[in-house]
Formats: C-alpha cells, structure tokens, sequence
C-alpha cells in the first residue's frame, strides 16, 4: 500500500514597525528603518529582511538599518523569502533637500552715514526651513571690508568703524553647512577734532593730538609715491587743515588746492569757499562763482576766483616748509568771516571735501603731475 503525505509550506510574514509611511526627514538625516519577519517553518527571518529604496536601490540587509538617502521621495520595500515564497512590505518616505538659510539686514538702511565715533547699531534675522531661527540668527556674523570681523549675533552696536565707506556683510551657516550672507553700504564720515595749531609748517608733538587723520598716497618726482596724512581740526575760530608727507627736502615749486563743498550739496556750487597754497605766491581765498553772480564768469558753469576779485578778503593763512624729513602744508581759515564769499561753520556742521590737490611743477614752471584725493566730508565740533 502506498501512502502519499503532502505537507503545506506557510508563506512568511513581513512587517515594517518604523517609520511609518509619509514619515518625513530633512535631507542629510539617517532613517532608521525597522521590520519583523517570521515563517511557520523556518521561524524569525527579520535577520534576512532585505531593504531597497525606488530612488537608491539596495539599502542592506537586516531586522533594522540606518541609511542616509537622497532627497526625494521613496517606496522603501523590506523584503524577506523562505526560501519558497517571498513576500514584501512598502512604505513612503520623503527626503526634503536641506534648503540654505536666507539673512536679512534690518538696520542701518543702505547707503547710511555717521559720525566718526558715533555708535551704528546693525540688525539682522536670519530664518531656515530646518533650523531654529532665533538660535540661526544668534549666529550672524558681521564684518567691514576696511577693518575685517566686527562680532556676532542678531544685533551689533559698533562705534569704532574706521573713517571710509564699507562694506558691511553679514553672513550665516546653518547646521547642514549652508551658507548666505548679504551687504549694505555704510560711511563714517570724520569729525573734525578740538584743537588749536600753529601755522609753522611743523606738526609738534600733541598738535594734532585731537584731530581727524587720514591716510593718502602721495607720488613723487623720481616715481612711486610715499605715504602721508592729512589732519583735520577746529577750534572755536578756525579750520586747520595739515599734510605730512617724508621728502629729504621741498620738492621745486609744488602747489596745495582744497575746494569745499560748503554745504555739504555733493557737488561744488555758487559761494562754495577754497584754497591754495603756491609757495612763489603764497596763500590765496578762493571762491566759486557762475555768470549768475558774476560778469566774470564768461566761460560757462563755474568758475574760480580769489576772493579779492569778487569783493572778498584774502582770510586765513597757509605755509609749506620741510621740517625733520617731511614735507608739511598746514592751512587756517576762519570758521565764519561773515563774508558771502567764505563758508560760514558751526559746530555740527558737515561740510564735503570735493578737490585736494597737490600739484607738482619743475624748475622750467611745467606742471609734472597732480595728486587728487577723494576725503570724505568732516563735521565741525
């Protein structure tokens, strides 16, 4: 008699516990997956489960794995044979891609100005879709092209910016190592320091102690250049304004020009007040003038000219002189002569720099070359 046994293979069962499906993670970020497996014959399988993603493929093997994936989002598949039947389980999951911050400047505005010292209060907030913003924002670092880092955190109160135009930048990472920064523009403009100076032609020792220095680049006959300083005070009476440059000795027949931008309009314009300083024929007031207030003025927009053409005085002094290695102009001028043909200063007052300009002539009376400065504008203590 023959007896015929057929026994039933079970399929396994295959179950993911996490994440669940729709669980969503920030690009970067490990996922761990966990699933059980069991067979009637062959018993716990969850050590055979094999793992793949639609978009990665091949995630590994085993009851749990931690694998980073690629943004986008994935049908993760676990599955798991007897070695009979093979049988799966799915579930979604979406990678977000891990978004830069974005850094806002609130304050100052852009294109701003201050006073030499005057603390500038800089604001920011920096926002991301992954990080804390408050704590992003308490990261923003600030910098200054003319003088480098300045600190950190969502606010900043600085009063030591260098006399100049920056570039003023601040700039965020987040966590994932993104990065943004964004700029504004600011300017210091200089104020005058208290002082009193001697016109000498020598810079003593505590002359200038209180002054607004500022640095230029002076060339000179034999090429190259050399660098210098301009001073910048006031006292209760008058405008002092002083060069210093190192030169063995004078250089022949050199010349000083300011113009002034008398109040402070951005551009020259009637009654704006200047000087010069020609060592052959020493100090001279300037003014500018058009056709409008004077028939002297026949070539067409402004013209320049001592104020003792045009019904003025020749107010203020100047000397150049070489005194232990440097070539020194200094220059004096009343604050306020009352005449319509000199600017007319008091404390608080800007007034803009438009022209300085050392001029350098050889002995045959040609001029070789002419340095011009860009300054910025000064306030009147």
């Amino acid at each position: 008699v023959n007896i015929s046994v057929t026994l039933n293979n079970d399929a396994p069962t295959i179950s993911i516990t996490s994440p669940a499906s729709g669980f969503s993670v920030t690009e970067g970020t490990a996922i761990n997956f966990t699933g059980t497996a069991t067979d009637e014959e062959s018993g716990n399988l969850a050590g055979s489960i094999a793992w793949s993603s639609s978009i990665d493929g091949s995630l590994g093997s085993g009851a749990s794995i931690n694998p980073v994936l690629s943004a986008g989002t994935h049908t993760i598949t676990a599955s798991v044979s007897d070695g009979s039947t093979t049988v799966d389980d799915t579930v979604s999951v979406t990678v977000n891609a891990d978004q830069p911050p974005t850094v806002t400047i609130t304050s100052p505005a852009n294109g701003a100005s201050f006073n030499q010292g005057a603390t500038i209060g800089f604001a920011a907030n920096a926002t991301d879709n992954e990080d804390n913003n408050a704590t992003l924002t308490s990261n923003i670092s600030w910098s200054s092209d003319q003088d480098g880092g300045l600190g950190s955190g969502g606010t900043l109160n600085i009063s030591s910016l260098s006399v100049n135009t920056h570039i003023i930048t601040a700039s965020v990472t987040d966590s994932g190592g993104n990065t943004d920064d964004t700029s504004i523009q600011v300017t210091v403009n200089p104020v005058g320091g208290g002082g009193t100076a001697n016109v000498d032609g020598v810079i003593s020792a505590g002359e200038y102690a209180g002054a607004t220095q500022l640095a230029i680049n002076v060339n000179v006959p034999e090429g190259g250049s050399v660098p210098g300083t301009v001073f910048i005070q006031n006292d209760a009476q008058n405008l002092y304004v002083a060069v210093r440059y190192p030169r063995a000795a004078l250089d022949a027949r050199n010349s000083l020009a300011i113009e002034f931008d008398s109040d402070n309009s951005g551009s020259l314009s009637n009654f704006d007040d200047g000087f010069i300083l020609n060592p052959e024929i020493g100090f001279s007031d300037l003014v500018r003038l058009d056709s409008s207030q004077t028939p002297l003025c026949t070539g067409g927009g402004l013209c320049s000219f001592l104020d003792t053409d045009v019904g003025g005085s020749n107010d203020g002094a100047a000397v150049l002189a070489n005194a232990g290695g440097f070539n020194v102009w200094e220059f004096a001028h009343p604050l306020n002569t009352g005449e319509a043909t000199d600017f007319a200063l008091a404390p608080g007052n800007q007034i803009g720099i438009v022209i300085f300009s050392i001029r350098k002539i050889d002995g045959g009376g040609t001029l070789v070359d002419t340095d011009l400065f860009n300054l910025p504008p000064i306030t009147i203590q």
